[in-house]
């Protein structure tokens, strides 16, 4: 009996918990896709993995929307920085059509998770030196 008990309030908590999330805790649509810089790099983004192209992938681990960054594990196959993590803050632009958003590369070579989640140099109210001193990597949607 009281295994059925335990049972029910696992199944009851998981439910709750589960329906908890709000789509303001959803990444945001505008990011989701194939991208090109300004240098004309091109890029993909999806919820599980960050791919610079043509060789340079980020395998994601968390995504923090509140705070508008992600945490990823640089991919074993990388030229520099493999297996190491990588936090990359984001923000979306206003009145830089075609550009939607831009991303720093805050960390990309942090031993750890937590220390990669510990770095803070981004300045969103100015994108122009708002990372690391440098601009935010302006992205814009590949239309096909």
């Amino acid at each position: 009996m009281r295994y059925k008990y335990y049972q029910f309030l696992f199944v009851s908590c998981f439910i709750i918990l589960s329906s908890c999330t709000s789509k303001n805790a959803s990444i945001p649509e505008y990011m989701i896709g194939e991208f090109q810089d300004d240098y004309k790099i091109e890029y993909q983004l999806s919820e599980s993995r960050f791919i610079q192209k043509p060789n340079i992938t980020y395998n994601i681990i968390s995504w923090n929307v509140e705070e508008q960054y992600f945490i990823a594990q640089n991919d074993s196959t990388n030229a520099f920085d493999s297996n190491l993590y990588s936090r990359i803050d984001w923000m979306e632009f206003e009145n830089m059509e075609p550009f939607k958003w831009g991303f720093c590369l805050s960390a990309y070579n942090a031993p750890s998770i937590d220390s990669a989640k510990a770095v803070h140099t981004t300045d969103r109210s100015n994108p122009k030196t708002g990372c690391n001193g440098f601009p935010f990597s302006r992205m814009k949607p590949i239309t096909k």
